[in-house]
């Protein structure tokens, strides 16, 4: 199984805080080719396995 790069980690705690805080929406801002679509499968994954049946919306601005 893909582990998160380590820049990659703190991305993910942060998604997890604010989550926990009570945001229903998270924006990830990194650089080209750093990995944000793998964040967030990293992050879709991990909130799917403790919520089963939810309903994840993604959305890529693409320009």
């Amino acid at each position: 199984m893909y582990q998160p790069y380590p820049y990659q980690v703190p991305v993910l705690h942060a998604i997890d805080l604010a989550r926990k805080s009570g945001k229903r929406s998270a924006l990830v801002v990194l650089a080209s080719g750093l990995g944000k679509t793998v964040v967030a499968g990293f992050d879709i994954r991990r909130f799917m396995s403790s919520h089963p049946g939810a309903k994840v919306l993604y959305l890529c601005h693409q320009n």
